[in-house]
């Protein structure tokens, strides 16, 4: 395998805030962290794993970490991890020791990025220790399940055009070098390179742009409504509510929030994660919907730790798959704005 691609001045470093305790699924824990911490005599030491610390699900077997409250059962009070504090970091699970890193195989290598979730994603962008000199540690992890690998049949870059992988992997870092000075001028400097690329002209789908984020927010907020889901949802469900109904913020936006979401975008790109909504079209259209919703909600400090917990919560299943039925308007978002 190659060597790992990632942003050239990509950063991160960890910022003890604990959101990454909060609002995931805790699992599947290796067979041999959950002996270990038997062996430890965890209970002992950690007084909330006097209860149920661990579940074991009833179709596949595997092993998951209990919730207390919307988070890890290990969280502590001071937003540190019991466990790597008494035992050091290789007595968690591999996920833990993982994240935020996002390692994606592909025909030329790896891609690695820093998920946009992470709840110190805003702060690194200034002083975090660079990703590049972080790779050989996160492919050093021991993953109990396989790595992500891009390998669609074909990457649809525009609406009715698909490329291989390979072409895709050629074409991204004209992208990447078309992200700009803002989210909107550099989503419409891809549209632009992809369109003369394909030799085709932009289509006009009919499509006020204003309208159609606020038909978006509305028709998801709807939708999320009406999941059925379990009580320990409920929180992130009424968090993603709250974004998506004081969505309509007037105002400027600063340089500062700008570049944390062209940050955002570049990440996402190489990241190859708009592959979740089967398009780069409609990945970069739902892009656009979350800078329509945060980007005039304050300053870069304000806005991370809101947009870090709507990440986490909107990617729960329940209400992903209510933002995938909505992937074409999000296209026509990507095609007409200006």
């Amino acid at each position: 395998m190659s060597e790992a691609t990632t942003l050239a001045d990509g950063k991160w470093s960890c910022r003890s805030c604990g959101a990454c305790c909060k609002g995931f699924s805790f699992g599947p824990v290796e067979e041999h962290i959950i002996t270990g911490l038997k062996e430890k005599d965890v209970s002992s030491h950690w007084k909330p794993a006097q209860e149920e610390w661990y579940v074991t699900h009833p179709q596949t077997g595997e092993y998951y970490f209990t919730h207390v409250d919307g988070h890890c059962i290990f969280l502590q009070d001071d937003q540190m991890c019991a466990i790597h504090g008494r035992w050091g970091s290789l007595a968690k699970p591999w996920f833990c020791r993982e994240y935020p890193f996002s390692v994606v195989e592909h025909e030329k290598g790896v891609s690695i990025t820093v998920r946009d979730d992470c709840g110190g994603f805003h702060k690194s962008m200034d002083d975090g220790q660079p990703i590049s000199e972080q790779t050989q540690e996160v492919l050093d992890i021991i993953r109990p399940v396989p790595r992500q690998r891009f390998s669609p049949q074909q990457v649809v870059i525009l609406p009715g055009l698909g490329v291989s992988v390979l072409n895709w992997l050629q074409v991204e870092p004209v992208l990447l070098d078309a992200c700009h000075t803002s989210a909107i001028e550099s989503v419409v400097a891809i549209r632009s390179a992809l369109y003369k690329m394909a030799g085709r002209e932009k289509p006009n789908m009919g499509m006020n742009v204003q309208e159609g984020f606020f038909m978006l927010t509305r028709a998801l907020a709807e939708r999320i409504e009406r999941v059925s889901i379990g009580p320990a949802m409920e929180d992130s469900r009424q968090h993603v509510l709250l974004m998506l109904k004081d969505s309509l913020k007037e105002g400027p936006i600063s340089k500062d929030v700008e570049q944390y979401f062209v940050r955002i975008l570049r990440t996402r790109i190489l990241s190859k994660s708009f592959a979740r909504l089967g398009s780069l079209p409609a990945g970069l259209g739902f892009f656009l919907l979350e800078w329509h919703i945060f980007a005039r909600r304050g300053d870069r400090n304000m806005i991370g730790p809101q947009y870090s917990r709507w990440r986490r919560a909107i990617h729960l299943r329940p209400f992903w798959e209510q933002v995938r039925v909505l992937q074409n308007p999000f296209s026509h978002i990507f095609v007409e704005v200006s």
